[in-house]
């Protein structure tokens, strides 16, 4: 049986809807200690509340290199012929709604193969905050966030209740001179979104590869949780080690966005979260891991030690 493409957008949204929060009332405002993101653990305490929390401060000097291998994005680096999604304005985010099984991302350390179904941006009222996830303490102007479902699931809502149920690319903007062409291909449509709860269709003309960091080799990975409630501690966190720009008026486009009917949607970032006793994977080597003799190295160092040590114990009973 065919689907009509406005059903198939409400099947979507039905899908996703709790990665927009399970419950409309949490906002982004830290005076407000109860639907505020400071009163997010006690007033949704299922995840909130957790140990493994997201986003966090990327101190780079404390992350552990690992052998992750590149990621796989699947169709990433085509256009859809004809193909249409939604974009809206849920009073919490601006938002574009993929069709599911059409783009995935696999490998690069990530168990299974996970298939994307929305991405959504984070932005700040001035360009010194907006992203969720900060750099050695430094803020930037808005981040994007690409999330896709582990396949072993037969619904987002199923792969919500498993540890590895979600991946999410994560990609941080810094202030560009020029505008981002691609970037603007999915922005313009916020001039039809400004009030929550508005939808429009969007027609794809640029790759969702467009959108990400040239070089994609290169990231941090950590095991986390949503940012918004209910906090579930299910996601594994990629995020680049290089940035993606946006320009002035690309972030003004996202500033023109409403929560309601006068107040401006900034400043939609949840603050960041202790690490705890997780750890910080980077895919790439550093110069401090050059200097670390790797563990064969060590081996051999060993064995050559105790040969030495056995010969001069043989000769001394000479």
């Amino acid at each position: 049986m065919a689907i009509s493409l406005p059903l198939l957008c409400v099947l979507i949204l039905t899908l996703v809807q709790p990665l927009l929060g399970a419950s409309n009332n949490f906002n982004y405002n830290v005076s407000d200690t109860k639907y505020g993101p400071y009163g997010w653990p006690k007033t949704f305490p299922d995840f909130c509340n957790g140990s493994s929390q997201s986003p966090i401060n990327i101190e780079t000097s404390k992350t552990t290199h690992a052998s992750l291998g590149q990621l796989t994005l699947t169709k990433f680096d085509t256009v859809p012929t004809g193909a249409k999604f939604k974009v809206t304005n849920n009073g919490h985010s601006y938002s574009v709604f993929l069709a599911p099984n059409t783009f995935s991302v696999s490998e690069g350390g990530l168990t299974g193969e996970f298939t994307t179904v929305q991405f959504h941006f984070h932005w700040g009222s001035d360009n010194n905050k907006g992203s969720e996830h900060t750099v050695d303490g430094k803020k930037y102007p808005a981040e994007m966030h690409f999330v896709s479902f582990n396949k072993k699931y037969s619904e987002i809502n199923e792969a919500l209740e498993h540890d590895d149920g979600l991946a999410v690319l994560g990609v941080i903007f810094e202030v560009g001179a020029t505008e981002n062409k691609a970037l603007t291909s999915f922005l313009k449509y916020a001039l039809n979104v400004t009030k929550p709860s508005e939808m429009t269709g969007l027609s794809m003309n640029h790759s969702l590869g467009s959108l990400l960091p040239l070089n994609t080799t290169d990231f941090y990975r950590y095991k986390g949780s949503l940012t918004t409630p209910r906090c579930n501690e299910v996601v594994t966190w990629t995020v680049f080690k290089n940035y993606a720009t946006i320009s002035a008026n690309q972030l003004a486009m996202l500033r023109s966005l409403k929560d309601n009917a006068t107040i401006a949607l900034t400043d939609t970032f949840r603050p960041v979260q202790p690490l705890n006793s997780r750890v910080v994977q980077r895919s790439f080597k550093t110069a401090a891991d050059d200097k670390e003799p790797d563990n064969e190295s060590c081996l051999v160092t060993v064995t050559m030690t105790t040969i030495l040590s056995a010969l001069v114990v043989a000769v001394l009973l000479i």
